[in-house]
């Protein structure tokens, strides 16, 4: 039996699904984006003053449009990267100020889980050579999972430090330095025989890994971000007390060591 197959019709089709995808989801975006807007016009209550109950519905309203903005910018980031179309754009970038941003968004959700932040950054740190937004995007989606799995009454933690090609070993891939971002949770940890399913990119199935806070797309893509940089992530995990997600990104020529 002889099959033979058009890969290069498939691989049309293929690239025509990702960019269908890709446009309807940033069309929809538009119409969520006003919704938020309306909504925290409303919450400012400058045309016209909320009871409780209104205050509370209008911000369930904003939460899960912001939810649903999310996951179309999510499925852009999927259908971007099966496309090999993914880009970023680097540039000298302080990445303390992006992770405090980061912090400062997900503090509300650190506090209803009365979770412990513990930081690990240096007040001498280089320029990363790095795109600004995705790396919030990043950090983003690594700090969500680690609250998401924490237990109540534990701790996140975030580090940051320089480190060399040697003490990064396989990690390094082909820089000579790099800047090294980590995030802990302080939950249940992830079995090493599910530790291959953490990246993966799920469409219709929601797989479920114990220890993990994210069920989607996220951690995929996430990693998708760093590895346009240049850079690696990857994930250590101790049963019972959680795990840790690290991540390099390049730094700019002048940070690098000068050989010979």
């Amino acid at each position: 039996v002889t099959v033979l197959r058009d890969v290069s019709e498939e691989q049309m089709e293929r690239r025509w699904r990702d960019e269908f995808i890709a446009t309807i989801s940033r069309d929809l975006q538009t119409p969520m984006t006003a919704i938020m807007g309306y909504a925290d016009l409303m919450l400012e209550q400058s045309i016209g003053t909320l009871n409780e109950t209104q205050g509370h519905f209008l911000q369930r309203i904003k939460a899960n449009t912001k939810r649903m903005v999310n996951m179309l910018r999510d499925l852009i980031g999927v259908a971007t990267i099966e496309s090999g179309a993914l880009a970023v754009s680097p540039e000298p970038t302080e990445i303390a100020p992006i992770l405090e941003e980061v912090l400062t968004e997900i503090q509300p959700q650190l506090t209803d889980k009365d979770l412990t932040l513990e930081q690990d950054v240096p007040d001498d740190l280089p320029l990363a050579l790095a795109d600004p937004g995705a790396v919030h995007h990043v950090l983003t989606h690594l700090l969500a999972n680690a609250y998401k799995c924490s237990v109540v009454g534990g701790r996140v933690a975030v580090s940051i430090r320089v480190c060399g090609a040697e003490e990064l070993g396989s990690h390094a891939g082909e820089l000579e330095r790099a800047m090294v971002i980590s995030v802990t949770d302080s939950g249940g940890g992830i079995a090493p025989e599910d530790e291959d399913k953490v990246f993966r990119r799920h469409y219709g199935e929601r797989v479920i890994v114990p220890g993990l806070g994210e069920t989607g797309v996220e951690l995929s893509i996430a990693r998708g971000l760093v590895e346009a940089h240049g850079g690696k992530m990857w994930l250590e995990s101790h049963m019972g007390q959680g795990t840790t997600f690290t991540f390099t990104l390049p730094l700019p020529e002048a940070e690098s060591p000068s050989e010979g």
